[in-house]
C-alpha cells in the first residue's frame, strides 16, 4: 500500500507517514509542494483555520481529517489504521464520482475542446481528473503527441508519459516505456477498453482512442467499483464522440 499520510501537529512542519514501509519523516512546511500525499491529518486546533491556508491547492488532490495529535511523532502511525485510511479515501473518491456525474457534460466539453487546442495540456487535465476519481496511489498515462524537433521542420509524432499525482512528471517515454506502450497497441480500438483489473495486485489498465490518438492508462489501485467503471465508460465515450 504505497500511500502517504501527512500529519500536521504545527503549521511550520509536517510528518509524512508511508503506509508501505511504515516509516515517518519530518519536513518543513516548504517541502509540502514536492511530496506525494494521499491524506492530510490535522490536529483539532486547526479546525477553525481555513484548510487552504495550511495545505494550499493540495485541497483539490487529497482528503483531510482531524484528530488529537498531542502525541510523540513515533506514535502517529498508530492513530490511523490502513483500513481507516482506505475508508476515508473511498468516501472522498465516492463524493468526487457523484460530483463528476452531476457535471459530466460540461467537463467532457471542456476536455474535448482542450484536446484539440493543446494535447499535452488535455492529458494533464485528464490525469488530474482520474486522480480524483480512483482510489489510486499513482496513475500513468501513455500517449502520442506532436513535437517540433527542429525549428521550421514539421512536427514529429512522439510517445510520452505522465505520472505522479499532484507533482506530475511529463516526459518522452524511455525505451522500456515505449515497448510497454507498443505491447498494448492491439487494444486501442474502442472508446473505453478495460484491459486488466486485479485488485489483489493493485492493477488497473485500460485504453482509449480519442481523436484517433491512442491512450493507455495504468493505475495502482486499492479499490474499484461498478460506479467508477460506469463513470469511466461514460467519460471516455463522451470524449470519443
Amino acid at each position: 500500500m504505497d500511500f502517504n499520510i501527512a500529519f500536521f501537529q504545527s503549521e511550520h512542519q509536517f510528518h509524512l507517514l508511508n503506509l508501505n514501509s511504515d516509516t515517518i519523516e519530518t519536513f518543513p512546511i516548504e517541502n509540502l509542494t514536492n511530496k506525494e500525499i494521499h491524506l492530510f491529518c490535522l490536529d483539532h486546533k486547526f479546525e477553525e483555520v481555513p484548510l487552504e491556508n495550511l495545505i494550499g491547492d493540495w485541497i483539490k488532490f487529497a482528503p483531510s481529517t482531524y484528530k488529537d495529535l498531542s502525541c510523540d511523532v513515533f506514535e502517529l502511525n498508530s492513530l490511523i489504521s490502513k483500513q481507516d485510511f482506505l475508508d476515508t479515501l473511498k468516501k472522498w473518491t465516492f463524493q468526487n464520482n457523484l460530483n463528476l456525474i452531476e457535471e459530466i457534460y460540461p467537463r467532457i466539453n471542456f476536455l474535448k475542446k482542450l484536446s484539440k487546442e493543446n494535447h499535452s495540456l488535455f492529458i494533464e487535465e485528464l490525469h488530474y481528473l482520474l486522480s480524483t476519481q480512483l482510489v489510486a496511489s499513482g496513475i500513468m498515462i501513455f500517449f502520442h503527441d506532436l513535437e517540433e524537433i527542429e525549428e521550421g521542420q514539421n512536427p514529429t509524432l512522439v510517445k510520452k508519459i505522465i505520472l505522479g499525482r499532484k507533482n506530475t512528471l511529463l516526459n518522452k517515454t524511455n525505451e522500456q516505456e515505449a515497448m510497454l506502450f507498443n505491447y498494448y497497441k492491439s487494444h486501442f480500438t474502442e472508446d473505453f477498453n478495460l484491459i486488466d483489473l486485479e485488485i489483489s495486485k493493485s492493477a488497473l489498465t485500460f485504453s482509449s482512442l480519442i481523436n484517433q490518438s491512442p491512450i493507455l492508462i495504468m493505475a495502482k489501485i486499492s479499490d474499484f467499483n461498478s460506479l467508477q467503471k460506469s463513470m469511466l465508460e461514460g467519460l471516455f465515450k463522451g470524449l470519443c464522440t
